[in-house]
C-alpha cells in the first residue's frame, strides 16, 4: 500500500492555495509572457525551477479532467495540457498572491536552493540508472515542500485518537502531496526520502535520499548549520553508483545548480 492511500487530510491545508514562489521565476515568466511567441515548453522549464509553482501546476492539472489515464508528474506534461495562456495566467495570479513576501527571506532562499540542487542531482542520478529522470527531477524539487508548508503554518497539527500532534516537515509534505493529488510515485518519494523503504517499487525515494545527501555534502546551499544525514545503506547498495558516476553527478549538480542560482538571483 502506498503512502497516499493512508494519509488523512489536514484541514488547514484545505485552504492553502499556493506555496511561496521565487520572485525571480515570476519575473522571468512575466518577461516571457510579453512575447507572443512564448511556447508551453519554454514556460514549463521556468516553472520547473520553483517548487511552489510546480506544486501548484501539478495540483491544477491533476484536479482537472483532461482525458488522461494517469497523473501528471512533470511540468512538461502539465504545460502540454494547459497551454501558454493558462500557464501565464497562473503565474500572474501567483504574483499578486505570493506568500513569499511575508516570510523570512533567508529561510526561503535556503529551501529554494536546496530544492533546485536536489532536483538536478536526482535527475543526474536517475540518468545513470536509466530511470525516468523527469520524475526524479520533480521528486527532488518537491521533496522538502513540507518545510515550505510549515513556514506558512508554524505548529501545524494533526488530529489523532490520542489528541493533537505536531506535524514534522516530512509529514506536512506528504499531507500536501496527498491533498493536492500528486502522483503516488511523487507522494511516496516525498514521504520516504529520509528513510527509503526496502521496496523495489519505491526506488525514487532512494534516488532523492542520495540526492539530498549529496547536495548537503557539496555545500551548495550556503546553510552553515546543515549536517550530513545518515545515509541509507539500502539506498546506497541498491543504486550502487561507481566512483566515476558519483563524480559525474557531482559535476552536473554543481554546474546546473550554481547557474540557476545566478539566473534567479538567490
Amino acid at each position: 500500500m502506498n503512502s497516499a492511500a493512508t494519509f488523512d487530510p489536514v484541514p488547514a491545508l484545505s485552504e492553502l492555495q499556493t506555496l511561496p514562489v521565487m520572485p525571480g521565476v515570476l519575473r522571468l515568466l512575466h518577461e516571457a509572457g510579453k512575447r507572443d511567441t512564448a511556447e508551453p515548453a519554454e514556460l514549463s522549464r521556468l516553472i520547473a525551477l520553483d517548487p511552489g509553482l510546480t506544486a501548484k501546476l501539478l495540483r491544477l492539472t491533476n484536479a482537472s479532467h483532461f482525458g488522461v489515464n494517469s497523473k501528471v508528474v512533470t511540468t512538461d506534461q502539465a504545460a502540454a495540457l494547459l497551454g501558454s495562456k493558462q500557464l501565464l495566467q497562473m503565474a500572474a495570479v501567483t504574483s499578486h498572491h505570493n506568500p513569499a513576501s511575508h516570510l523570512p527571506a533567508e529561510a526561503l532562499t535556503l529551501l529554494w536552493r536546496r530544492s533546485i540542487a536536489t532536483a538536478f542531482c536526482a535527475k543526474a542520478i536517475a540518468r545513470t540508472r536509466n530511470m525516468k529522470h523527469g520524475y526524479a527531477y520533480t521528486a527532488g524539487l518537491l521533496h522538502r515542500c513540507g518545510d515550505l508548508v510549515l513556514l506558512l503554518h508554524p505548529g501545524l497539527q494533526r488530529t489523532t485518537p490520542e489528541g493533537e500532534i505536531p506535524l514534522t516537515a516530512i509529514d506536512a509534505g506528504a499531507a500536501l502531496a496527498h491533498q493536492w493529488q500528486f502522483a503516488d510515485t511523487i507522494t511516496d518519494a516525498i514521504s520516504h526520502f529520509s528513510a527509503p523503504p526496502e521496496d523495489p517499487h519505491q526506488l525514487l525515494a532512494a534516488v532523492v535520499h542520495l540526492a539530498d545527501a549529496f547536495v548537503t555534502a557539496l555545500d551548495l546551499c550556503g546553510d552553515s548549520i546543515a549536517t550530513l544525514p545518515l545515509l541509507s545503506t539500502h539506498a546506497w547498495d541498491t543504486l550502487a553508483l561507481t566512483e566515476a558516476e558519483c563524480l559525474q553527478v557531482f559535476r552536473e549538480t554543481e554546474m546546473h545548480a550554481l547557474a540557476t542560482f545566478d539566473l534567479l538571483q538567490i
